[in-house]
């Protein structure tokens, strides 16, 4: 597995996380929007904003779906390539970054000691380079 697949992978992971967000907006604007009788006139341009909602949601579903699918066959790719890592802490920082799409800092934070954002990017970076 070389660098730009895994950094592809993290991409991945990013792109579902944005979908998910997106669908738990047009949930709560789904579950919010109800008529309102004010007695006023409406304007003239019928909208039907609950089934327009409905519509984006199903897409955006489609789609984390499919990413999600595709995520999963890439998890199941990127676990058999850490298991011949013999280093332990690289392990951990790839699964990390590229699992699990923590950023930089997150993943030195979940390390611990040591660890900061740009050594384990370096730590990383030089291992897939070699």
């Amino acid at each position: 597995m070389d660098r730009q697949r895994l950094e592809q992978m993290f991409y991945l992971t990013q792109e579902i996380k944005k979908h998910q967000e997106r669908i738990e907006v047009l949930e709560s604007i789904a579950q919010g929007t109800t008529s309102v009788l004010t007695g006023l006139p409406r304007p003239s341009e019928k909208r039907d904003r609950i089934g327009e909602v409905t519509v984006k949601l199903l897409d955006i579903r489609s789609r984390w779906e499919m990413d999600r699918r595709k995520y999963v066959e890439e998890l199941d790719q990127l676990q058999r390539y850490l298991s011949g890592i013999g280093d332990s802490e690289i392990r951990q920082i790839c699964l990390l970054r590229f699992g699990c799409g923590y950023s930089w800092r997150k993943v030195a934070w979940e390390m611990g000691g040591y660890a900061t954002e740009d050594s384990v990017k370096k730590l990383c970076y030089r291992f897939l380079d070699k």
